[in-house]
């Protein structure tokens, strides 16, 4: 098993006892909510740098006037 079990095969999985698959399946639950979790706090990050990138680099291009500014 790779990765602390999160990702087997699928005769591996089908060989494990119940209680094994289910202690699987929650260790994938809880390894993609706190993935998704990150994803989200790097997508805000993302926002605020395009941000402000556009507000500093909108003047030299003539944006200002589309814009609105």
């Amino acid at each position: 098993m790779a990765n602390g079990g999160l990702n087997i095969s699928i005769s591996e999985f089908k060989r494990m006892k119940n209680s094994d698959k289910l202690d699987l399946l929650f260790e994938n639950v809880v390894h993609i909510r706190t993935s998704l979790n990150d994803y989200k706090l790097h997508k805000k990050i993302q926002y605020v740098w395009l941000s402000v990138i556009t507000v500093f680099i909108a003047p030299f291009f003539g944006i200002k006037k589309l814009v609105g500014w």
